[in-house]
């Protein structure tokens, strides 16, 4: 089994997937720790390929047993930017997710859930923070509908007992939306357990067309973990 992960891919690092498993952080290049590191329109000296090309370093050098139950959990999709709008989860199965570092990991964490060898060529991505730990909190956000959506997309807010959160969600299908949601790790040292959704009424023709919200809490591959819920569903109701 050969896992690649990419930091610094175009420049001196490389785009390819030609492991079994390579690994994107950020999609592959442009760390948030890295993105003041130079003025914009110079983005390409040395400086800035330094940054992203030694970025694998630290994150492969974390005890992620230290910090609570985030973890760099990445998940396989066939794009960053479908990535980013949350159309890749771990909702069905578990067979689409891996730790993002996982052969620096402590070995008393379990073993990746990819193993299959026979499988090559396969693209996962993760967001990571600037600093370390490095951990964001991934949260994939789902709408379902019984009716044919007759928006694009919509912003809902998601609530906990102390947060609130406003999220955009666009149209994936005829009967769904999607979204991803990432929270710093230093924003929220655990990760929020939402309880309550609302859309407004004038948020969009479509907001009343929606059933149901569904969340399901990513940076973790252990489903028992404390101060987690795996996979919540969040009822209507919405005004």
């Amino acid at each position: 089994m050969v896992r690649v992960v990419h930091t610094d891919a175009g420049h001196r690092g490389t785009v390819s997937n030609n492991a079994h498993i390579d690994i994107y952080p950020d999609g592959g290049s442009k760390a948030p720790s890295c993105l003041t590191k130079c003025i914009p329109y110079i983005y390409d000296l040395i400086p800035w390929d330094d940054c992203n090309h030694s970025r694998v370093e630290y994150l492969t050098s974390i005890d992620y047993q230290k910090f609570g139950v985030c973890q760099p959990v990445a998940y396989e999709c066939e794009n960053y930017a479908s990535f980013l709008r949350g159309k890749c989860g771990n909702y069905e199965n578990n067979s689409f997710q891996s730790y993002a570092f996982d052969f620096q990991l402590s070995s008393l964490l379990p073993v990746p859930v990819t193993e299959d060898v026979s499988k090559k060529n396969r693209q996962f991505y993760v967001k990571t923070s600037a600093e370390a730990p490095f951990c964001v909190h991934h949260y994939q956000i789902r709408l379902k509908s019984r009716e044919h959506l007759v928006c694009n997309s919509l912003r809902i807010s998601l609530l906990s007992k102390n947060y609130r959160v406003s999220v955009k969600v666009a149209k994936t299908d005829q009967t769904s939306m999607t979204a991803l949601l990432t929270l710093d790790w230093k924003t929220l040292n655990n990760p929020v357990r939402f309880v309550s959704a609302i859309i407004s009424n004038c948020a969009s023709n479509c907001s009343n067309q929606i059933d149901l919200v569904l969340v399901d809490y990513m940076s973790n591959i252990n489903k028992g973990s404390a101060n987690t819920s795996h996979f919540e569903i969040i009822d209507k109701y919405l005004n």
